[in-house]
C-alpha cells in the first residue's frame, strides 16, 4: 500500500510538472522548468493527489450514496490541497525569505498565497482525478509486479532525497550571494545569477520579493546571461565533422533513413525525434567527458523499432515497454553495436523497462529522449534545429 501510493506520488507530481512547464513554456513562448526540484516533478501535485485519493477511501466508506461521496470528496479535497498550498507558499516565504508566488491581484486571495479562483481549479482536476485519471494510473501501477515496485521506489526515493537536497541548497545559495551581493565582485555576482537562472525564470516573482534583487539589475543579468546561451547553443548547431563521423555509418543506411516513414510524436517523424535525441546526447555526453560517440549512435538508433506505433500492431503488450526490445533486435541485425549503445536502445524507456540502465550514458539518452518527446508533444520549438540536421545529412 505504502510503496503505490508513494508510486502515485510520482506519477501525479511528473504530471503536475508537465502542466505547469507546458502552460509557463507556452505563455512565454521557450521552455520553462516550472518546479521548485531541479528533476520533471512538482511535489505539490503528487501530495495533493494522495490527500484526494485517500480522501475518495475515507469518504466512500461514511456515505452509501455514490454521488453524495464524490461530492464530499471534491469539496473536501478542494479545501485540503487549498490548505497545502497555502502551507506551502508560506513556509517557502519563511525559509528563503521571498514570495515564490502572489495571488494578490486575484479575487477572495488569502495574503497572496491562495484565492478562490485557483481553489475552484483544484476542485476541477480533483474532479478529473477521481473520474478520469486515477482509475487509468490504478491499473498502469497493478500491473508492475511488487518486487519491481520494491525496487523501483527505492531508487525513487533515493533520487528525490537527492534532488530535493540540491534544489534547496541551490536556493539557499542564491539568496546569500543576493543579500551579501556587496561582499562580491560584478563577475562572481553574474555567474553566480546566471547559474541559478532556472529559479528565476520558474518563478518571476522572486524578482519582485527580493528586494536587493533589483539593487543589482538581476533582470539584466538574466537577459544577458540567457542571449549568451542562445548564440552559444547556435553556434554549436553549426556543421560539425566530429558528430558526422559518430554516426555517419547509421545514417547513410537506408533503414536507418526508413525511419522518416512512422510518425512518432504529432508531426514529428521518427527519424527526426531520433536524430535529434542522438545530437543532443553527443554534445552533452562530450561536454560531461562520456562516450559521446556511443551516446550519439545509441541515441539514433533508440526508437529503431520500424513500424507506425500509432496504426500497426506487430507485437503483443504496450507500445511503450516492448519497442525497445524490438528497437535493439532490428539494430542488431543492420549494426555493429557495444554494450554501451545496447544499453541505450534497451533501457531508453526506464523506469517500464524495470532495469535501470547500467551506463551513465543511458541516463542522459533517456533523460533527453523525455524532454525531446515533450517538446514535440506540445509543438514546441526545435523546428530550426531539427531542419539544421537533416541539411546537414541531406535527408
Amino acid at each position: 500500500m505504502v510503496v503505490d501510493l508513494f508510486l502515485y506520488f510520482t506519477v501525479y507530481s511528473f504530471m503536475g510538472w508537465i502542466m505547469e512547464t507546458a502552460f509557463a513554456s507556452i505563455t512565454q513562448k521557450k521552455f520553462i522548468n516550472r518546479g521548485f526540484l531541479i528533476g520533471p516533478f512538482t511535489p505539490i501535485y503528487g501530495f495533493g493527489a494522495i490527500m484526494i485519493i485517500q480522501s475518495l477511501t475515507w469518504i466512500g466508506n461514511m456515505f452509501g450514496n455514490y454521488y453524495i461521496s464524490l461530492l464530499m470528496c471534491i469539496v473536501i479535497s478542494t479545501l485540503l490541497v487549498t490548505a497545502l498550498e497555502f502551507i506551502t507558499g508560506y513556509a517557502l516565504e519563511k525559509v528563503f525569505n521571498a514570495k515564490w508566488w502572489d495571488y494578490s491581484n486575484n479575487m477572495m486571495n488569502l495574503k497572496g498565497y491562495i484565492c478562490l479562483s485557483y481553489s475552484l481549479l483544484w476542485g476541477l482536476l480533483a474532479f478529473l482525478l477521481i473520474q478520469v485519471v486515477h482509475p487509468l494510473i490504478t491499473q498502469f501501477i497493478y500491473l508492475i509486479p511488487v518486487s519491481a515496485k520494491r525496487y523501483i521506489t527505492a531508487l525513487l526515493a533515493v533520487y528525490f532525497l537527492v534532488d530535493t537536497y540540491k534544489s534547496v541548497i541551490s536556493t539557499l545559495n542564491l539568496r546569500k550571494a543576493i543579500i551579501n551581493h556587496a561582499n562580491l565582485s560584478e563577475s562572481k555576482y553574474k555567474d553566480i545569477i546566471i547559474k541559478y537562472k532556472r529559479i528565476f525564470l520558474a518563478f518571476p516573482r522572486l524578482l519582485i520579493s527580493i528586494e536587493s534583487v533589483l539593487s543589482r539589475e538581476v533582470r539584466s543579468i538574466l537577459n544577458g546571461g540567457i542571449n549568451r546561451i542562445k548564440v552559444k547553443i547556435r553556434t554549436d548547431f553549426k556543421f560539425e565533422e566530429e558528430y558526422k563521423d559518430c554516426i555517419n555509418d547509421l545514417i547513410s543506411h537506408e533503414i536507418t533513413r526508413s525511419m522518416k516513414n512512422y510518425k512518432h510524436h504529432g508531426d514529428v517523424n521518427c527519424l527526426e525525434h531520433s536524430l535529434y535525441v542522438s545530437y543532443i546526447s553527443y554534445k552533452i555526453c562530450k561536454k560531461l567527458g562520456m562516450d559521446y560517440r556511443s551516446a550519439a549512435r545509441g541515441g539514433l538508433l533508440h526508437d529503431f523499432y520500424l513500424y507506425d506505433w500509432h496504426i500497426e500492431k506487430p507485437y503483443k503488450g504496450l507500445h511503450g515497454f516492448v519497442h525497445p526490445d524490438i528497437a535493439l533486435q532490428n539494430a542488431d541485425k543492420f549494426f555493429s553495436l557495444n554494450s554501451i549503445e545496447k544499453d541505450i536502445i534497451k533501457k531508453h524507456m526506464w523506469p517500464l523497462t524495470v532495469k535501470p540502465p547500467r551506463y551513465k550514458e543511458s541516463f542522459v539518452v533517456l533523460m533527453i529522449d523525455k524532454y525531446c518527446a515533450f517538446m514535440e508533444i506540445i509543438k514546441f520549438g526545435r523546428r530550426k534545429k531539427v531542419k539544421r540536421l537533416k541539411e546537414i545529412f541531406d535527408i
